[in-house]
């Protein structure tokens, strides 16, 4: 992991993963995000692409909060073992990996009603190749240097208003698709 570029634009951090893909930690219209996103080179200088999934700090550190889980899914794959890793961010943004099929996946998802199921949009999102993957677990230890915020963010499950069932169904971050038990 490098710091390959300035930071520009309200940027805190550009921090490399690998084949032109960045973790980048900037604020727009006053709100703080992390963005995991593939950039282009245009002469001296990296343009974002797409390619990518921006995540707020509480889906952040979600992802954090699952590192030994992502630890865990590479080593079974490494001793043959295999393994799967699915977490939900928040909203309808996961993070997903299969042993047998190395990366972690990051992406949002949809409800389909049709089916009673959710299913990954194909855009927006990225694909963390195993270099790439390596290269986030350090981002994981070194994001909180750039973007101390991380460090009070509370999760979204422990706010006030979810104390009881009811603030988690009637949460958009935690239940997106307005699931309950009682239809």
């Amino acid at each position: 992991m490098s710091d390959s570029s300035r930071p520009v634009n309200g940027q805190r951090c550009h921090l490399e993963l690998g084949n032109d893909v960045f973790v980048v930690a900037s604020t727009w219209r006053g709100v703080l995000k992390i963005h995991v996103r593939e950039y282009r080179r245009s002469g001296e200088k990296y343009i974002p692409t797409k390619r990518g999934i921006t995540l707020t700090l509480q889906r952040w550190n979600e992802l954090v909060s699952n590192r030994s889980r992502i630890e865990e899914t590479i080593e079974g794959g490494e001793g043959g073992e295999g393994g799967e890793f699915k977490c939900h961010l928040g909203g309808n943004v996961y993070a997903n990996m299969q042993s047998d099929y190395p990366g972690l996946d990051i992406r949002k998802w949809y409800w389909n009603g049709e089916e009673d199921t959710i299913k990954p949009y194909s855009r927006p999102g990225i694909k963390l190749l195993p270099n790439q993957l390596e290269s986030l677990l350090h981002c994981f230890i070194a994001l909180p240097d750039y973007v101390p915020e991380l460090n009070i963010t509370v999760p979204c499950y422990m706010e006030a208003d979810h104390m009881n069932q009811m603030g988690y169904y009637m949460c958009s971050e935690c239940n997106p698709n307005g699931l309950s038990v009682w239809n």
